[in-house]
């Protein structure tokens, strides 16, 4: 038990292995070399005592075998495949329950109010029961998050857990039958998912195959699974998405975020937001195929994956409206401005769209430097408010349902108050790196953005984050504004340097920092907790037994050769 205070001592994203920092060393490496600032605060109240319990930890039942137990669920597997069991997701886990617990109240008033019109419409009795979920886990491994589904929350009329692996399946149906649960309502089955979601993405009969809810856990990314998944959501439905290969999603591989979302990522401080905005463009590009578009519920980037939750339409009307929806973002190469530009602007009543015409410049107006172009990116807001509130208020009025409680709480928190409709964001650190100015507080710099009648907010992707309407321009004045009242001892020397020529300009708009009094609303909660653990990251892919023991030998590193002795030469014999 300790006391946290917001943000203090908390070091986001990647605080893993060194190998998962290395492979990630273009993102990870600024956040983790970070000083977390003072926190902003928050006006819901809740208990400042936070109990850091810890992840479940698998317990040997015999010499092959462990169990744990998470949630209301308790499995079993094999010691060789711990890989399938990850206490970094329990976060994912708990989320993802509290999410599908709200979506099937939603889903079943409105279900429920449909069956109703139509009977009416039909002049026969209104139908007396209520529909309930049916889920697919596609990507299944162990069936944890399925048994913690049927456990945990109401309403639910089937699940089917799927995996391609034949062992898994096997693990899959002893863990259902563990938690006595009957094997015909928590199906274990052994397809390949795109396959099995593609047999169920139409209706061959009176009843619709397709699935109210479609969760898709996998290792790396989720791209490959997208096409069939938006197909065999029913409508109305929920898609539940989870990608884990920031790596590209944060724009170390441009080229292999290309082929599998089909947008091209700048390396940037906000690249966290960026990963959840390509993944969400990819989501639109792929329903739209099939006059279907999404709306995004909740989006979060939590410690190396991204998490989006987002229901599932079809209206060839509204699908027109999508291209209104995707950005080309350009961002300067010397300094953190960037723009947004929308692919197509619409007239007032959405009938006809046209191409926007091309406005952002080739230098960039405050350094001078060239500007690089990306995207398309998603530009509409990533999170529902009254959903996000939804699930504040379920937390507060349960808030020792779930073991992650107080993590997702703070997640959430920032969620909810972020900027709906701006798309990116600054971080404050690299704004002062870039012109060599003494970091302003967070209350400071908030009030010199409200004073000036500007829209100010955090990030849930990175607490150092400024979420502005402000223009580039107006960041930077208030930047000059504050280095005239503290003059920095760090003056660029260069005069050909993007500190020296954004730092040379007259500001104007003279910043006033007088603290105002939305910069530090209500009383302080925790927002940023810390990891529980060291080495908190992803896992190695899973691998059957028999590869990982044949790998074993391929992975030790070849001995050299002795001092003095030729690679060629062969080796002594041993004596006699």
């Amino acid at each position: 038990m300790f006391v946290a205070t917001s943000l203090v001592g908390c070091r986001h994203f990647f605080r893993s292995a060194s190998g998962v920092a290395r492979r990630f060393s273009g993102v990870a490496q600024p956040l983790l070399s970070r000083k977390i600032p003072v926190a902003l605060k928050y006006p819901r109240v809740i208990s400042m005592e936070v109990d850091t319990k810890p992840a479940p930890t698998p317990v040997a039942d015999d010499a092959e075998f462990v169990s744990l137990t998470e949630g209301k669920a308790t499995i079993r597997f094999s010691k060789g495949n711990e890989v399938f069991y990850n206490p970094a997701q329990e976060v994912n886990r708990d989320l993802s329950v509290m999410v599908l617990k709200m979506f099937q109240e939603t889903y079943a008033e409105e279900q429920t109010a449909a069956r109703k019109a139509k009977a009416a419409k039909a002049g026969a009795a209104p139908p007396t029961d209520t529909p309930g979920l049916t889920i697919l886990e596609a990507l299944s491994a162990t069936g944890l998050r399925a048994i913690r589904y049927w456990k945990e929350i109401p309403g639910i009329e089937s699940i089917i857990a799927n995996d391609i692996s034949p062992d898994a399946v096997q693990a899959i149906r002893g863990n259902i039958e563990r938690n006595g649960i009957s094997t015909d309502r928590v199906i274990p089955n052994q397809a390949d998912a795109n396959i099995f979601m593609a047999q169920r993405r139409a209706a061959t009969g009176p009843t619709d195959p397709r699935f109210t809810v479609v969760d898709l856990d996998p290792y790396g990314s989720a791209a490959p699974f997208l096409d069939s998944a938006v197909q065999a959501v029913a409508e109305g439905g929920l898609m539940c998405v989870t990608c884990t290969d920031m790596a590209v999603l944060c724009g170390n591989h441009p080229e292999v975020c290309w082929s599998k979302y089909q947008s091209m990522p700048l390396k940037a401080k906000h690249c966290h937001e960026m990963g959840l905005r390509i993944l969400l463009s990819s989501l639109e590009a792929t329903a739209n195929r099939y006059h279907r578009y999404i709306v995004p519920i909740v989006s979060l980037s939590i410690d190396f994956y991204v998490r989006v939750f987002v229901r599932v339409y079809t209206s060839p009307s509204e699908v027109k409206k999508s291209v209104t929806k995707q950005s080309w973002f350009h961002q300067c190469t010397a300094c953190p401005s960037f723009w947004m530009q929308p692919v197509a602007q619409a007239d007032a009543s959405f009938t006809k769209f046209t191409p926007t015409s091309h406005t952002v410049p080739s230098e960039c107006p405050d350094c001078g430097r060239p500007v690089k172009m990306g995207g398309p990116l998603w530009n509409a807001p990533l999170h529902d408010r009254a959903w996000t509130g939804r699930l504040l208020s379920h937390i507060e009025a349960n808030p020792n349902m779930y073991n992650q409680s107080k993590k997702i709480y703070g997640l959430l928190s920032v969620a909810h108050d972020e900027l709906p409709d701006q798309p990116l964001y600054y971080v404050m650190d690299s704004l002062c790196n870039t012109v060599h100015v003494t970091a302003p507080g967070l209350t400071a710099l908030h009030s010199a953005f409200l004073n000036s009648g500007l829209k100010i907010s955090i990030s849930h992707a990175n607490p150092n984050a400024l979420k502005t309407n402000a223009t580039n321009t107006q960041v930077w004045d208030i930047m000059r504004s504050w280095n005239k009242l503290h003059p920095s001892k760090r003056a660029a020397s260069n005069l050909k340097s993007p500190a020296h020529t954004i730092m040379s300009k007259e500001p104007s708009l003279v910043a006033d920092f007088t603290p105002h009094k939305d910069a530090r609303p209500g009383r302080e909660v925790p927002r940023f907790l810390p990891n529980p653990t060291e080495h908190w990251g992803p896992k190695s892919r899973a691998r059957p037994n028999s590869q990982t023991k044949k790998a074993a030998p391929q992975q030790q590193r070849k001995k050299r050769p002795s001092d003095g002795a030729h690679p060629g030469a062969k080796k002594a014999a041993p004596d006699a």
